[in-house]
Protein backbone atom coordinates (compact mmCIF):
# COMPACT_ATOMS: atom_id res chain seq x y z
CA UNK A 1 0.00 0.00 0.00
CA UNK A 2 1.25 3.50 -0.95
CA UNK A 3 1.85 6.10 1.83
CA UNK A 4 0.09 9.60 1.32
CA UNK A 5 3.66 11.02 0.07
CA UNK A 6 4.26 8.77 -2.13
CA UNK A 7 0.94 8.98 -3.37
CA UNK A 8 1.14 12.97 -3.32
CA UNK A 9 4.91 12.56 -5.31
CA UNK A 10 3.01 10.17 -7.51
CA UNK A 11 0.69 13.37 -8.27
CA UNK A 12 3.13 15.87 -8.64
CA UNK A 13 2.57 16.67 -4.95
CA UNK A 14 5.47 18.35 -2.65
CA UNK A 15 8.76 16.31 -2.20
CA UNK A 16 10.34 15.92 1.02
CA UNK A 17 13.39 18.23 1.93
CA UNK A 18 14.96 14.53 3.84
CA UNK A 19 15.57 13.35 0.15
CA UNK A 20 17.87 16.11 0.00
CA UNK A 21 19.26 16.87 3.20
CA UNK A 22 22.76 15.44 4.35
CA UNK A 23 26.57 15.77 2.60
CA UNK A 24 27.07 15.12 -1.09
CA UNK A 25 30.23 14.76 -2.92
CA UNK A 26 31.24 14.61 -6.32
CA UNK A 27 32.30 16.81 -9.60
CA UNK A 28 30.98 19.77 -11.41
CA UNK A 29 31.99 19.94 -15.10
CA UNK A 30 32.15 22.55 -17.40
CA UNK A 31 30.35 22.34 -20.37
CA UNK A 32 33.46 23.09 -23.16
CA UNK A 33 32.58 25.65 -25.27
CA UNK A 34 34.26 28.96 -26.12
CA UNK A 35 31.61 31.05 -24.23
CA UNK A 36 32.38 29.02 -21.62
CA UNK A 37 36.23 29.22 -21.53
CA UNK A 38 36.62 30.77 -18.41
CA UNK A 39 34.91 28.11 -16.41
CA UNK A 40 37.19 25.19 -14.19
CA UNK A 41 36.09 22.03 -13.55
CA UNK A 42 36.11 21.24 -9.81
CA UNK A 43 35.69 18.35 -6.67
CA UNK A 44 32.41 19.77 -4.65
CA UNK A 45 30.91 19.27 -1.22
CA UNK A 46 27.48 20.25 -0.50
CA UNK A 47 26.08 20.41 2.74
CA UNK A 48 22.20 20.53 2.60
CA UNK A 49 20.29 21.43 5.91
CA UNK A 50 16.78 22.70 6.20
CA UNK A 51 15.72 26.12 5.00
CA UNK A 52 14.43 29.03 7.19
CA UNK A 53 11.12 28.82 4.98
CA UNK A 54 8.90 25.43 5.18
CA UNK A 55 9.64 23.01 2.06
CA UNK A 56 13.12 24.86 1.08
CA UNK A 57 16.96 23.77 1.74
CA UNK A 58 19.80 25.65 2.68
CA UNK A 59 22.86 24.46 0.39
CA UNK A 60 26.32 25.52 1.86
CA UNK A 61 28.80 24.93 -1.03
CA UNK A 62 32.24 24.53 -1.63
CA UNK A 63 34.84 23.39 -3.83
CA UNK A 64 37.82 21.38 -2.60
CA UNK A 65 41.07 23.08 -3.43
CA UNK A 66 44.30 21.75 -1.53
CA UNK A 67 42.20 19.16 0.34
CA UNK A 68 40.48 21.85 1.85
CA UNK A 69 36.57 23.34 1.30
CA UNK A 70 36.46 26.50 0.00
CA UNK A 71 33.07 28.04 0.88
CA UNK A 72 31.49 29.27 -2.45
CA UNK A 73 28.83 29.92 -0.73
CA UNK A 74 24.93 29.47 0.38
CA UNK A 75 21.71 28.59 -2.22
CA UNK A 76 18.06 28.47 -0.32
CA UNK A 77 16.38 25.78 -2.66
CA UNK A 78 12.68 24.67 -3.28
CA UNK A 79 11.55 21.56 -4.95
CA UNK A 80 9.83 23.09 -8.75
CA UNK A 81 7.22 20.65 -9.71
CA UNK A 82 7.26 22.00 -13.27
CA UNK A 83 10.91 20.91 -13.75
CA UNK A 84 10.33 17.91 -11.22
CA UNK A 85 13.67 19.28 -9.94
CA UNK A 86 15.20 21.36 -6.75
CA UNK A 87 16.46 24.71 -8.09
CA UNK A 88 18.00 27.76 -6.82
CA UNK A 89 18.67 31.10 -8.24
CA UNK A 90 21.79 33.22 -7.97
CA UNK A 91 21.88 36.89 -9.72
CA UNK A 92 25.00 39.55 -9.22
CA UNK A 93 25.71 42.12 -11.65
CA UNK A 94 27.64 40.43 -14.13
CA UNK A 95 25.05 36.39 -14.25
CA UNK A 96 21.51 35.47 -13.62
CA UNK A 97 22.15 31.25 -13.02
CA UNK A 98 19.80 28.63 -11.54
CA UNK A 99 21.29 25.54 -10.13
CA UNK A 100 18.36 22.20 -11.00
CA UNK A 101 19.15 19.31 -9.15
CA UNK A 102 17.35 15.93 -9.58
CA UNK A 103 17.48 13.65 -6.43
CA UNK A 104 18.00 9.98 -7.68
CA UNK A 105 18.30 8.02 -3.91
CA UNK A 106 21.60 8.70 -3.08
CA UNK A 107 23.25 10.05 -6.58
CA UNK A 108 22.36 14.02 -7.32
CA UNK A 109 22.24 15.12 -11.12
CA UNK A 110 22.62 18.33 -11.47
CA UNK A 111 22.99 21.66 -14.11
CA UNK A 112 23.75 25.37 -13.81
CA UNK A 113 21.92 27.36 -16.65
CA UNK A 114 22.67 30.68 -17.72
CA UNK A 115 19.30 32.00 -17.48
CA UNK A 116 19.97 34.97 -19.89
CA UNK A 117 20.80 32.36 -22.80
CA UNK A 118 19.38 29.43 -20.74
CA UNK A 119 22.58 27.46 -22.07
CA UNK A 120 24.12 24.78 -19.73
CA UNK A 121 27.37 25.62 -18.19
CA UNK A 122 27.77 22.82 -16.01
CA UNK A 123 27.07 19.30 -14.80
CA UNK A 124 26.85 18.43 -11.44
CA UNK A 125 27.25 14.70 -10.75
CA UNK A 126 27.33 14.09 -6.56
CA UNK A 127 26.42 11.17 -4.40
CA UNK A 128 25.44 11.46 -0.86
CA UNK A 129 27.90 10.76 1.96
CA UNK A 130 27.47 7.74 4.56
CA UNK A 131 26.54 9.54 7.55
CA UNK A 132 28.46 9.54 11.16
CA UNK A 133 27.12 7.50 13.57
Amino acid sequence: MLTLLALAMLAGGPHPTSELLGHWRGQSICVKADWNAACNDEVVFYDFVPGEKPDHVLAHAYKIVNGQNEPMGDLEFAYDAGLKAWTADFSNARVRIRFVFDVHGASLDGRLVDLKTERVARHIRVSREASAR
